[in-house]
């Protein structure tokens, strides 16, 4: 046996020694002349503006790599999936809630040499990924048109069943000789007292809608959430989500206020509309747009079912 060929037969012995090794550690099969995974070395999740519209998953590798995203259900998630890619604990740690994400959930899958991240949300979103080279970015948004439609649904639902009520406790006519007999003689009396009036009802609603701005501008979780109907939903969230994303805004937010300027009411029986200008300032934040509540009798009280906003050029 030649010097040369004595050499060839032990690198290749140190090479599948190299790989047994890794098989008995409990690691995938890797050769020395593989390249070691890639490493994750930036994590973040992050919601670009304080209304929570969008919510952005960003990954930062070592060196190129693929990327797809796909969704799961029960409960609603968006995953992301990295080939060839690690994410140790401690970058895990960094992709804390926040916005539309609800609970993050990394998985690493050593044998297929990958690792998943999960978001798990707090309403159906639809979502956006851009993978090029290092970076990966995930957006995710709510899923509106969907909800919209929903809300829409049970807005006409509650019609049907308001006029249902209104006829079931409507009494049937008494017949003629009924009425006749049961007419008392008018008997002399004291000159009643006036009756009281209740306030009409677009002063109530423009009561209602400046406890609502009161609530806001000074935070008010609970009174803030006292002023929504059980059915609310807008924007993609019911009302569980929509004030839990609030409660997080107002847990944040340093000095605000909030302007309503010439609110207009519309009445449509059992159902309200107001419409105004809102001005919203938060530290050097300032934006300023048409905005609409709708407003349902809930328990005796009217209270917001719906709400939209659209900026103002």
């Amino acid at each position: 046996m030649t010097k040369g060929s004595k050499i060839a037969r032990l690198s290749i012995a140190l090479t599948l020694a190299t790989g047994l090794s890794a098989c008995a550690t409990g690691g995938p099969l890797r050769w020395p002349w593989e390249p070691p995974l890639a490493k994750v070395v930036e994590a973040s999740l992050s919601t670009p503006d304080e209304r929570e519209e969008k919510t952005v998953v960003t990954l930062m590798t070592d060196r190129p790599v693929e990327a797809m995203a796909y969704r799961l259900r029960k409960p609603d998630r968006v995953a992301v999936e990295i080939g060839g890619a690690a994410l140790d604990e401690a970058m895990a740690k960094s992709l804390a809630s926040s916005g539309l994400v609800r609970r993050v959930t990394v998985i690493p899958f050593e044998q297929a040499e990958a690792v998943r991240v999960e978001m798990e949300t707090i309403t159906y979103t639809d979502f956006d990924l851009a993978a090029e080279g290092t970076r990966v970015v995930l957006t995710l948004t709510p899923r509106i048109d969907r909800e919209k439609e929903e809300l829409r649904r049970q807005l006409e639902a509650a019609k049907v069943t308001i006029a249902r009520m209104k006829d079931e406790n409507t009494p049937p006519a008494a017949p003629v000789e009924e009425m006749s007999a049961s007419i008392p003689t008018p008997v002399p009396s004291r000159t009643p007292e006036p009756p009281v009036l209740a306030p009409p009802i677009e002063k109530v609603l423009i009561d209602r809608v400046e406890a609502w701005r009161r609530a806001w501008e000074g935070r008010e979780s609970e009174a803030y959430a006292e002023l929504y109907a059980a059915g609310f939903a807008s924007d993609g969230y019911d009302r569980n989500g929509w004030l839990e994303r609030k409660k997080r805004i107002f847990s944040r937010a340093g000095e605000l206020s909030v302007a309503i300027i010439d609110p207009k009411v519309l009445v449509e029986g059992e159902m309200a509309r107001v419409v105004f200008v809102q001005e919203y300032r938060s530290g050097r934040s300032f934006d300023r747009g048409w905005k609409e509540l709708t407003f349902v009798r809930d328990e005796g009280a009217w209270r917001i079912v719906a709400e939209s906003w659209r900026r103002l050029r």
